[in-house]
């Protein structure tokens, strides 16, 4: 028999600590175990309670203090929501102590167990986060069990006391021993308990135990004490996670040292074997054991028994204690359990990604138009319903997002980088996945050339600042705008930033621009509250983008390097999108045969296979054969055939223009290059075209930066996988080099404005000379030409320098002066005379133009979209011709100027063209930026500012009104936010002509014995406008009704072409209504419920019978209860919310509007049948004659007012200020209509409530009252969906809980 040594015990008199000391106050004790007491405290600065450790013992040793600082050290390197925050570590009166925040809530084993699997699974999944996070940053905690994990009041979980935390490099957290034999595990678990234990009895929720092998001879690491009285020198959390903290294999504990809590020690621990990841994970498991079924894994009554049974029996599998526990959560916890280490999760970040696929999907996803494979495009947050195969890492950047400020994903070309973050986590983050406590937007950014500009304007779309705000703050200090920033943020706001392609700053930005957007990055990834920074980066650039200035240590710090899709993850990514569409592959071998192709290949290749066989399977069947898969090429073989079909149909100088074009959108680091239209087809026809036929070809995919179009090619996967464009690229590298030097070249030549300085010559102007000039864009050409001039210029000089003797010079000087000045003149004059043609081509071209939008629009009135849509299409095509002719012309004339700079003539003209310019893009639609450039070049030749002021011409305006005498008030909105800026008093009807600035104004009319009336006018350049408005007597409009006069204002949209196709909506351009009523709300229950009410029982059951007949799943119900009264069945996506007449509706999951009078909600999911009865009722009983749709026109103007704004309010909008998806956080529960009239801040300038938002509106066509569309977006929806000029067809039949109405009558009014 064993023996078992005798422990003598001596008594122990415990230290009290002072009731107070430096700045906190000891309020009562919370609780103590064998490592330390707990108290809470007041932090008498800051105003707070705080959390006070202090160790236990009398005089605490070497060991307790280290232990200490280990716990201080582990806590400060974890930030994060599921870990308790460390604020200060220090000693007192010789006793360590730790101040951290107080959780008001319960720890687990406060808690009645056993719990329900969903409960269970929702605590293990946040106290994983916590030790995921934990691992991350090189710490094992070995004592997790229910004492330490606390439940706050909030909901929220949290894991404590680090006590016994062990520091470790991260690489070295995994056990290297392997599993023992079991005899050989029993001896040495009995031997290590025999020796240091008393053989007491344990439970459950048994204390920390700490019992050291005597034999144990390493020394341990000593802690320096020099604190002497009641002061208390302490260290921060920031200084903590900042410490050097040397990483050995020397530790607190050494071999032959238990430490932990016995029912959650994994075997090994009880073989005094180092401690890991997996122990971490078993003692999870253990926590999760108890929580599903009430009792531990293995029970006993000793250490010594439980350590002999751990190493000789597996744990009793879950299900046999819970049997109602879900089993595939029973099967994550048997395997946390198993004795062998490696059969185990290998960390919390596995088991993790285990326990969040149990978690539910959550609500449906909006299923796109369309193909659903990408091709060689991205998946973009759209396309999230046909993503598919990327789970697991979707929620292992979510939980890395959690932790850390700044993530970057890695990974191969075509791995599917920007598709995982911009499909798959972003959602995630909007929906509120990463903090549920703040409202999350994103905004994704390329670098590009210019990065500095590129990352201003996407925290312009991020927070509500401009960008010339932004632009001072970052040029007074990166620290005035992280300021700026975290205003904007506060407690409830988060934001995601997306750098996409980051690479860039080192392949393509300027390098000084990189210079400051480096650290400015880094300023805003250095952890700011509410600010999340994620990147994407190729794998084989990671070496040089770490040399980016300011960010590259935090770039090595943050990388998760994304893996090639598993075969299992191929399979999902190739049948899930075709399944959510209706469609399937036949055989099942086919599928088969696409995993194994894809592996081969590239997963982009694999998308733009499957892509194309989309588009050719058999609709009819809804099948995809592999004869469709021989169709297209094969995986490998659909793309190189795509584009060879693409170049076949181009005429020969078309196909040398798209190898030329092809050529440009490639680095010298066979990465993407971005370029501008006029780079890549600069003089020729022919490379328009074929710009063209790339892009419809979704070889070369366009897109707007700083409101500029630029080109680049779809994907890189193009460069290895079209076998034509890789053999160019090999053809020409030593060419692509030497442009590549060129292009440099000559943008610092023309930096230096054009100066012999940085002309070439020599071997350098050799080898650029030998390049095909067909191949050159014009500065480049102009630059050679220039350096061979100096070139020649140079050779005579020398030749006259030998041949010449002064005396000729001087007799030769005049002659040679006189014929130089001739030349000179010619070559002026040639210049001049080739801009003019260039400008008369201009002119004919932009009057073609012209008359392509004067027909377009044309149609667009009479309702002929379709042809309407051809013509303007032919229009925008038509407009570069003219850009183009005149900003040759303006080149030409600037060369001659710079030949001659006293040719007033020249200026004259420049000055002109400039002007032209600017009048064209401003029709064109280009951005601000574009304008501004032009106007600034223009002031440069305008001496006399003539046509800078031609430019800022006012308009004229004059008022009357029927009948006259109306005091008119002049409102002007700011171009910023649309709100009203300045008021001015005109006098009375009529107003004569005066000048106004052109802009956005509203008229204010007012006139005793009439109604109000509001009319917002825009005012054009020169425009002489006049405005005429009749006033309605005060009682002829109806209550809740408002009078819109007949008038002018700006339909459809100015947005790229892309953007009006999503929004299918039309051109911007200007439309005429007649005079109308239009109610101020959308119509509520209550009125709905007072038709019903008016009508005979038996017409009431038979429009009742009609809504509840067709109601769907997210529909609306309204039933007439027998007893009186009504019942409201408001169906959502993941419930159903019932009330009755006199209840409050209460929502589920919101902290404000949470109850609501569900009689003042929008009325929703009803139909046209019960639409026109109500509007028949309106028109019969007098209250609005002649009450019908709205058509689009009247409800466009009604939300908008006259100008182009994107909204009421105007160019951006806030979750605060209508009813859309992020307003709730994104919650399924508390989507759901608000009263009508909830948003003040976003009434429209007509005082339309609810434009934006909460419900959708039916309206008709102007030109077909059968064809209903829906406008304004609603409670489920995003920003985009609620834009003015956003629209979407919708069946007669067409029943939804988003949609409802407003009321329209035209005026005057008459009853039909």
């Amino acid at each position: 028999m064993r023996a078992v040594p005798k422990i003598v015990e001596t008594p122990i008199v415990e230290w009290e600590p002072p009731p107070t000391f430096d700045e906190y106050k000891l309020v009562r004790l919370l609780g103590k175990g064998s490592m330390g007491r707990v108290y809470l405290a007041h932090d008498t600065v800051l105003d707070r309670p705080v959390a006070v450790k202090f160790v236990g013992h009398v005089a605490p040793d070497a060991d307790d203090r280290e232990r200490f600082q280990v716990e201080g050290r582990a806590v400060a390197r974890i930030q994060h929501p599921n870990v308790v925050t460390i604020y200060r570590v220090g000693q007192l009166e010789g006793h360590p102590y730790l101040i951290t925040e107080y959780i008001r809530g319960k720890s687990l084993n406060e808690i009645q167990v056993p719990l329900p699997s969903r409960k269970v699974l929702e605590l293990a999944i946040g106290l994983c986060r916590g030790l995921a996070a934990a691992h991350r940053h090189g710490v094992l905690h070995r004592d997790i069990k229910l004492a330490n994990a606390i439940l706050a009041e909030t909901g929220e979980i949290k894991l404590l006391d680090f006590s016994l935390a062990k520091l470790m490099d991260p690489a070295a957290l995994d056990p290297v021993r392997p599993e023992p034999a079991r005899e050989e595990a029993i001896e040495a678990a009995s031997s290590v308990v025999l020796r240091s234990s008393d053989g007491g009895r344990i439970d459950r929720a048994a204390e920390t135990i700490k019992l050291r092998d005597a034999s144990a001879s390493a020394a341990l690491p000593r802690v320096h004490d020099d604190s002497a009285g009641r002061s208390s020198a302490g260290l921060s959390a920031a200084a903590l996670s900042a410490a050097d903290i040397p990483v050995t294999a020397e530790s607190l504990t050494q071999a032959g040292t238990l430490l932990g809590t016995p029912h959650y020690m994994a075997p090994e621990l009880w073989r005094a074997e180092p401690a890991s990841r997996r122990s971490d994970v078993y003692a999870l498991g253990v926590l999760m054991y108890i929580l599903a079924s009430g009792r531990p894994p293995t029970e006993a009554s000793t250490p010594l028994e439980l350590a002999e049974r751990l190493q000789e029996h597996e744990p009793r599998p879950l299900l046999e204690r819970a049997p109602r526990c879900d089993p595939r959560l029973a099967g994550l916890i048997d395997r946390c359990l198993r004795r062998d280490p490696f059969m185990r999760f290998g960390s919390a970040d596995d088991l993790l990604a285990a326990l969040e696929s149990l978690q539910p999907n959550g609500r449906e996803l909006v299923i796109p138009e369309g193909n659903p494979y990408r091709g060689l495009q991205a998946f973009e947050s759209k396309h999230r319903a046909v993503f598919f195969g990327r789970g697991v890492e979707i929620r292992a950047v979510i939980e890395r997002l959690r932790a850390d400020a700044l993530v970057v994903v890695a990974g191969d070309s075509g791995v599917g980088k920007s598709s995982l973050v911009k499909a798959g986590v972003v959602p995630m983050v909007e929906e509120g996945n990463l903090d549920h406590h703040r409202q999350w937007a994103s905004a994704a950014m390329t670098p590009g050339r210019y990065p500095l500009q590129t990352l201003i304007s996407t925290l312009a779309v991020l927070f509500d600042m401009s960008e010339e705000t932004l632009a001072a703050l970052i040029a007074e200090s990166p620290g005035e705008l992280v300021r700026a920033l975290r205003k904007q943020l506060g407690e409830a706001r988060g934001r995601l930033l997306v750098i996409d392609q980051f690479e860039e700053l080192v392949t393509l930005s300027a390098p000084q621009e990189v210079g400051i957007v480096g650290p400015l990055l880094a300023r805003l990834a250095a952890g700011l509250p509410g600010l999340r920074v994620m990147a994407t980066v190729r794998g084989d650039f990671l070496t040089r983008v770490v040399q980016v200035p300011g960010i590259g240590d935090e770039l090595s710090r943050a990388i998760y390097i994304l893996r090639p899709l598993s075969p299992e993850g191929a399979r999902e990514a190739i049948v899930g999108p075709a399944k959510v569409k209706g469609v399937r592959f036949e055989p099942s071998t086919l599928v088969d045969e696409l995993v194994e192709a894809g592996a081969r290949g590239s997963l982009p290749l694999l998308q733009f296979a499957l892509a194309e066989l989309w588009e050719i399977r058999d609709q009819a069947t809804n099948v995809i054969s592999p004869a469709d898969l021989r169709k297209v090429g094969g995986v490998t073989g659909a793309l190189a055939r795509h584009g060879d079909a693409v170049l076949a149909e181009l005429i020969p100088a078309q196909r040398a223009a798209a190898r030329r074009i092809l050529m440009r959108l490639v680095t010298v680091d066979d990465t993407r290059a971005v370029r501008t239209e006029d780079e890549l087809t600069a003089d020729s026809p022919a490379a328009a075209e074929a710009l063209k036929a790339l892009v419809r070809a979704r070889l070369v995919v366009a897109r707007e930066v700083n409101d500029d179009a630029v080109f680049e090619i779809a994907h890189e996967a193009l460069l290895g996988g079209w076998s034509t464009l890789s053999t160019w690229l090999e053809e020409e590298r030593d060419g692509r080099a030497t442009r590549h030097r060129l292009e440099l070249a000559v943008a610092e030549w023309e930096r230096l404005g054009r100066g012999r300085d940085a002309l070439w010559s020599g071997a350098p102007l050799q080898e650029v000379m030998a390049l095909d000039p067909a191949s050159l864009r014009p500065k480049e050409r102009d630059f050679i030409a220039a350096c061979k001039a100096t070139a020649a210029r140079v050779r005579a000089l020398r030749r006259g320098a030998i041949v010449l003797v002064p005396a000729v010079a001087i007799s030769m000087y005049g002659a040679m002066w006189l014929k130089s000045q001739r030349d000179l003149r010619l070559k002026v004059d040639a210049q001049v005379t080739a801009a003019e043609q260039e400008r008369a081509i201009a002119g004919k071209a932009r009057a073609d133009a012209e008359e392509l939008r004067t027909q377009a629009l044309a149609a667009y009135d009479a309702g002929k979209t379709a042809h309407a849509d051809g013509l303007w299409t032919r229009y925008e095509a038509a407009l570069p011709e003219a850009e183009l002719r005149l900003a040759r012309s303006a080149q030409k004339l600037e060369t001659a100027l710079s030949l001659d700079g006293r040719r007033d003539d020249i200026r004259e003209k420049l000055g002109e063209v400039l002007l032209e310019r600017a009048l064209l893009a401003e029709q064109a639609g280009h951005g601000e930026f574009v304008i501004q450039d032009l106007l600034e070049r223009l002031k440069l030749y305008d001496e006399g500012g003539a046509r800078v002021e031609r430019w800022n011409a006012p308009a004229q305006l004059s008022v009357t009104s029927q009948p006259p005498g109306a005091r008119v008030q002049l409102e002007r909105y700011d171009s910023e936010r649309a709100r009203i800026d300045k008021t001015e008093e005109l006098g009375t009807t009529p107003v004569a002509a005066r000048p106004l600035d052109r802009g956005s104004y509203r008229l204010r009319f007012e006139l005793d014995g009439y109604a109000p009336v509001s009319l917002p006018i825009a005012l054009g350049r020169e425009e002489v406008a006049d405005f005429s408005v009749v006033l309605p007597p005060a009682d002829a409009v109806p209550a809740g009704f408002v009078y819109v006069p007949a008038g002018r204002f700006l339909y459809g949209t100015g947005d790229i072409v892309d953007l009006r196709v999503t929004m299918n909506a039309e051109p911007l351009h200007s439309v005429e209504t007649g005079a109308y009523v239009i109610g101020r709300h959308e119509v509520t229950w209550a009125d709905y419920i007072e038709f019903l009410s008016a009508l005979p029982a038996g017409e009431r059951a038979a429009i009742l019978a009609i809504n509840a007949a067709r109601v769907l799943s997210d529909g609306a119900r309204l039933t007439e209860l027998p007893e009186g009264g009504w019942k409201l069945e408001l169906h959502q996506s993941d419930r159903v919310y019932t009330v009755r007449t006199g209840e409050p509706l209460v929502y589920e999951g919101r902290t404000q509007r949470a109850r609501v009078e569900w009689e003042r909600l929008p009325v929703t999911g009803i139909g046209v049948e019960e639409a026109t009865a109500y509007f028949a009722w309106l028109n019969a009983s007098g209250r609005v004659p002649g009450a019908r749709f709205c058509d689009e026109h009247e409800w466009e103007r009604a939300a908008r007012g006259a100008d182009d704004r994107r909204f009421s309010i105007g160019a951006r909008l806030d979750a605060s200020e209508a009813n859309i998806d992020r307003t709730y956080g994104l919650l399924g529960p508390a989507y759901g209509p608000d009263p009508v009239g909830s948003y003040p801040q976003s009434v429209s300038p007509y005082g339309l409530y609810d434009t934006i938002g909460n419900a959708y509106e039916l309206t008709v066509s102007p030109f077909d009252h059968k064809q209903l569309n829906a406008r304004g977006g609603a409670y489920y929806y995003n920003e985009f969906a609620a834009r003015v000029a956003n629209r979407f067809e919708v069946a007669t039949s067409f029943r939804h809980s988003t949609v409802g109405l407003r009321v329209c009558a035209t005026w005057p009014l008459t009853r039909s």
